[in-house]
């Protein structure tokens, strides 16, 4: 079975999905959620080589269950846009095909697409509130009509909740004008400014406002629903492989400056990563040593030795013991 990894970046914490479908639009099968303390002092650096680790994790579980990953979707808040960069440029490096890049208002403008579609509703706005120490709102409204479906969004701060709702209510009324009734969704991985907005948008909103399952995925589960073209930095790497390939084309490109996780390199997954031998290679023959003929050697070996050491000792002692004798005669 087809299944999508999707990710999302904010700079105090990570989310990861892995959901059923080539599309990313069906069943959540596996999720996992942490936390990034950089009180300490803490690089990017670190924080990509835990992420990629937890991406291997998961990806290596769902190959072993059967599933094929189409793709991984990664996408951030711009403050975690260093973490991203690494992150993408890292999973390449380990050989995990099909990575994109997702902007974050593309999974929001794809949330709200999936929810209102599911809804049956053809009006609907998303606000989804990431981030914890400085949190960003994505706001998306989607509107259909005569079979064409137009899509609206922006980033605002969050800090303020009530700003905030007022921002959603202005995204609200853009669409109302298009439309009889406007569905409205409230998510994100900030819980407490997302439960905050949603009853303040309802003490002033006709509609009430929805807060969806698993909500603080939202941002994730948008990136895998979004279908995206590839990295640029990941045809960078493509254009390089197929010189070196096809003996280059007089153009000199500089090494890649990749980070690769230490724990990366020793991990194996299946159908990642490995290429056939070619057919015309020769086969070579691997012999196991035998273990046990070489501790019984070297027993012998041992064995010798201390007889030999033993007797050498024995005639040492007996010429001294005869000197003794001689002088006390």
């Amino acid at each position: 079975m087809d299944v999508v990894l999707g990710i999302a970046l904010t700079v105090d914490s990570v989310r990861l999905v892995l959901v059923e479908g080539s599309g990313g639009g069906g069943d959540l099968i596996d999720q996992d959620i942490f936390d990034v303390d950089r009180s300490g002092g803490v690089e990017s650096a670190t924080v990509t080589e835990h992420i990629v680790n937890a991406v291997l994790g998961t990806y290596g579980v769902a190959a072993a269950n059967g599933h094929h990953v189409e793709r991984i979707a990664v996408t951030w808040t711009d403050d975690a846009a260093e973490d991203a960069d690494l992150l993408i440029e890292a999973l390449g490096e380990v050989g995990l095909p099909n990575v994109v890049a997702i902007t974050g208002c593309d999974a929001a403008e794809t949330f709200v697409e999936q929810m209102a579609s599911a809804a049956g509703e053809s009006c609907a706005a998303a606000c989804l509130i990431e981030g914890t120490q400085a949190p960003v709102a994505y706001i998306a409204v989607m509107h259909a009509a005569g079979g064409v479906r137009r899509m609206r969004s922006r980033v605002v701060d969050a800090a303020d909740h009530r700003q905030l709702a007022l921002s959603v209510r202005g995204a609200c009324a853009e669409c109302a004008a298009e439309a009889d009734e406007v569905a409205v969704y409230a998510a994100g991985s900030a819980g407490v400014l997302t439960g905050m907005l949603a009853g303040e948008l309802n003490s002033t909103l006709s509609t009430q406002v929805t807060i969806p399952q698993n909500a603080a995925l939202a941002f994730a589960r948008g990136a895998a629903l979004t279908n995206a073209g590839a990295h640029r930095r990941l045809h960078v790497v493509g254009a390089r492989s197929a010189m070196a390939a096809g003996g280059g084309s007089g153009i000199s490109l500089p090494a890649p400056a990749l980070f690769v996780p230490r724990t990366a390199k020793l991990m194996a997954i299946p159908g990642v990563g490995t290429a056939a031998a070619p057919a015309s290679a020769p086969a070579v023959a691997v012999t196991t040593p035998d273990h046990s003929r070489q501790l019984r050697m070297l027993t012998a070996v041992v064995g010798g030795g201390v007889l030999a050491f033993v007797a050498a000792v024995s005639m040492y002692v007996g010429s001294q013991l005869r000197t003794s004798d001689e002088q006390t005669a």
